[in-house]
């Protein structure tokens, strides 16, 4: 079930299982179902590429997925993964020939080999002690490193593709390593303050190519290091949701290599959990154009509309006998059963079809801004801020650079938001401002909060699709209670017989 509206921050991240291959093969196959319904331009691609208008761009999802789902590591770790092959494909062919590759496969292959000697110890154990009772073990299903990247083709498949291009220039490097002129004078190359001709470096030109380079001395390793504290280890600010296996495995990758392929089991889970999860649940977000207790209150209005129209469809064939009323008195619940219908069904999705129609949104919880007793701005000054910030959303976008000048400490990273930057904070929001301010509104004043123009064009497609089909099942199911009815026989109440 999607999450749509805010909910109470909590004082620790709230705890998730982890994400396991099986759960990645449910997600892929529901990103592919998603892609059906949603318009091109609404796509995952088109969202984190920053080219999508509000309320749905890549600061709408980050905003969503921190205070809705409270779940945005995923998304921060793949802003950075993204900018990281960037940079890597940045590097020169001599550079990259200097890291190896990470073979998941061989991993795979090499945890399944642990697993199998640890279980034979373990059996062994169990036959020596004859007093202890055998421990039941359920069939294991192992799967390859090429058959996990197989079910779990997404985003994957084309960061592979990226990084299977280095194929032909390492061969053209490595032909040309058996010149000494072609290969750039020692000590010429800097990663991290180390230099690969230096004694504490591996690197040197053996025959047939390049010897690679002792995991210290590889590129990005500061980088690489980084993101290991931050997103990987289990006591990092903002850990990712990875079982037990893919995280020893990232971390035994890394510490072999910085190729971006050490870092493939925790990107496909992170891909597979935004594309099939994430994503749908905050486009449907998106389409909801009030808040909760205005979407509570639109309910209850449709449910008693509802009640109404067939209470008085039950009193027009009680008093049908006593006042002489003709039968065709009852199809006037239409007129009550039809509105409470539509608007109950469109709020289920969080929709109101009176700020659909006039093409308005409420504000969502973290947009409105709280008075200040000084200048005496209100929510609608905040309402008129976020309007002219909703027109110029061209000129905020920030487009995300994985780049060693985009990752440094304070004031480095170019992003204005908080949750955007690679290495910013956990995302614990309990102490902003706006959540006390907001603790403390009124349901009369949520219930009618400002509004601001429904922004994305596609999103009002999307809204139109559900109005329309909330009408569509009001007016059939609100006809057919009103026509059917009319042969309802009538029912004297007061000599208690059918009439």
């Amino acid at each position: 079930m999607s999450l749509k509206f805010y909910r109470k921050p909590v004082v620790d991240r709230p705890w998730r299982p982890p994400v396991m291959d099986e759960d990645c093969g449910r997600y892929i196959q529901m990103a592919a179902k998603t892609k059906k319904w949603l318009p091109p331009s609404l796509h995952f691609e088109q969202l984190v590429r920053n080219t999508t208008m509000p309320p749905c761009s890549l600061n709408d999802f980050m905003d969503y997925l921190v205070y809705v789902e409270q779940n945005a590591e995923p998304l921060q770790f793949f802003l950075w993964f993204c900018g990281y092959v960037r940079s890597w494909t940045e590097l020169t062919a001599q550079e990259r020939a200097l890291v190896p590759r990470y073979d998941p496969a061989r991993a795979e292959e090499a945890l399944d080999l642990q697993r199998h000697l640890r279980q034979q110890h373990e059996l062994r154990d169990g036959e020596s002690d004859s007093g202890k009772a055998k421990r039941k073990r359920g069939p294991k299903v192992r799967m390859l490193g090429r058959e996990r990247r197989a079910r779990n083709a997404s985003k994957v498949s084309n960061i592979l593709d990226i990084l299977d291009a280095e194929v032909e220039d390492e061969k053209m490097s490595r032909h040309s390593a058996a010149s000494a002129a072609s290969l750039p004078p020692p000590g010429s190359i800097v990663f991290n303050g180390l230099r690969p001709g230096t004694a504490s470096s591996a690197a040197s030109v053996i025959v047939g190519g390049l010897t690679p380079l002792a995991p210290e001395d590889q590129p990005f390793r500061d980088e690489i290091t980084r993101v290991l504290g931050h997103y990987i280890e289990s006591s990092g600010a903002r850990r990712l949701d990875l079982a037990v296996p893919d995280r020893a495995s990232v971390l035994a990758a890394t510490a072999c290599t910085t190729h971006p392929t050490a870092l493939l089991p925790a990107f496909e889970k992170s891909d597979a959990l935004l594309r099939g999860k994430l994503h749908p649940n905050f486009i449907r977000a998106s389409m909801a154009n009030t808040n909760r207790p205005t979407t509570f209150l639109l309910r209850l209005l449709g449910f008693l509309l509802i009640i109404l129209g067939l209470a008085a469809d039950l009193a027009f064939i009680v008093l049908t006998p006593r006042f002489r009323l003709s039968r065709y008195w009852r199809i006037a619940c239409f007129g009550l059963l039809a509105p409470g219908l539509a608007i109950f069904v469109a709020s289920v999705d969080g929709l109101s079809l009176w700020l659909y129609f006039r093409g308005r949104r409420q504000l969502r919880p973290w947009e409105v801004e709280p008075p200040l007793p000084r200048s005496g701005r209100s929510s609608r000054s905040s309402a008129t801020s976020n309007e002219s910030e909703a027109r110029s959303w061209k000129k905020r976008r920030h487009l995300r650079k994985g780049s060693e000048g985009s990752i440094g400490t304070m004031g480095a990273d170019p992003l204005r938001k908080g949750s955007l930057r690679t290495f910013g904070p956990a995302n614990i929001f309990q102490r902003e401002e706006w959540v006390e301010a907001y603790a403390r509104r009124s349901f009369w004043t949520c219930w009618f909060e400002e509004t601001l123009p429904a922004g994305n064009g596609e999103v009002g497609v999307l809204q139109a699709g559900v109005a329309l089909s909330a009408m569509i099942w009001a007016f059939f199911l609100a006809g057919g209670l009103a026509a059917g009815s009319v042969f309802v026989p009538a029912y004297d109440i007061f000599n208690m017989r059918w009439a």
